[in-house]
């Protein structure tokens, strides 16, 4: 898959590898693997991880954005 065809696959369905808004971190841990880096705030409750091209944002262990 060209990276270009990948972008605009991403942008129509908002989906990759399978997930997208509304998936786990234990299902995104699968999909995407361990190369993130990752905040937490202090309760755990949200959190962002930073695949490098991509960022997503949990709340409540949610995929949020």
């Amino acid at each position: 898959m060209t990276g270009l065809r990948f972008l605009a696959l991403l942008v129509a369905t908002g989906r990759m590898r399978g997930v997208g808004i509304g998936s786990s971190v234990s299902e995104v841990d699968e999909a995407l693997g361990s190369g993130f880096i990752e905040e937490a705030d202090e309760e755990d409750a949200s959190r962002r991880r930073d695949y490098g091209p991509l960022e997503m944002h949990f709340s409540g262990g949610v995929m949020v954005s």
